[in-house]
C-alpha cells in the first residue's frame, strides 16, 4: 500500500492543468483525453493528455524566466511556459505520435522519503 504523497499529488494537479491548459491554448484540436495511472507498488503517477493536433510539443527557451549572473529574476514570457514546468517538475515526459492526434506524457516519482516508507512497508509485511 503506497501512502499518501502530498508534494507528488500537488506537482501531479499542477503539471495535468498544465498539460490541458496547452491543449486548449496552443492547439485547434477539437477534444482533449486525460490518462492517469498509479503504481499502487512504487506510487508513481503517469499522466498521458491527448489531442488531435498532429503539432509536436517543444520546450521554447524564451518561455522560461531566467537567472541574471547576479542573481536578479528576469521575466521573459507571461505564457507558454507550460512545458517548461512539465520539463522542470516531472521526473520523464515526452510524446508519442497516433494516427489521429499525439499524446503528451509525464511521469512523476514520489518523493525520496515517501520511496523509503514504501519500500520499508513491503520489505516487512
Amino acid at each position: 500500500m503506497v501512502r499518501d504523497d502530498r508534494e507528488l499529488a500537488d506537482r501531479g494537479q499542477l503539471l495535468i492543468s498544465e498539460a490541458v491548459t496547452n491543449v486548449i491554448a496552443h492547439t485547434d484540436s477539437d477534444s482533449v483525453r486525460v490518462f492517469l495511472s498509479v503504481d499502487d507498488c512504487s506510487g508513481s503517477l503517469l499522466c498521458g493528455v491527448f489531442d488531435t493536433c498532429t503539432h509536436v510539443p517543444h520546450l521554447s527557451v524564451a518561455s522560461q524566466d531566467t537567472l541574471a549572473p547576479a542573481g536578479e529574476a528576469i521575466k521573459i514570457a507571461e505564457s507558454g511556459r507550460g512545458l517548461t514546468l512539465i520539463n522542470g517538475l516531472s521526473d520523464a515526459w515526452g510524446f508519442a505520435r497516433a494516427s489521429d492526434g499525439k499524446w503528451l506524457w509525464f511521469s512523476l516519482l514520489p518523493s525520496h522519503d515517501q520511496q523509503s516508507e514504501t519500500a520499508t512497508h513491503h520489505t516487512h509485511p
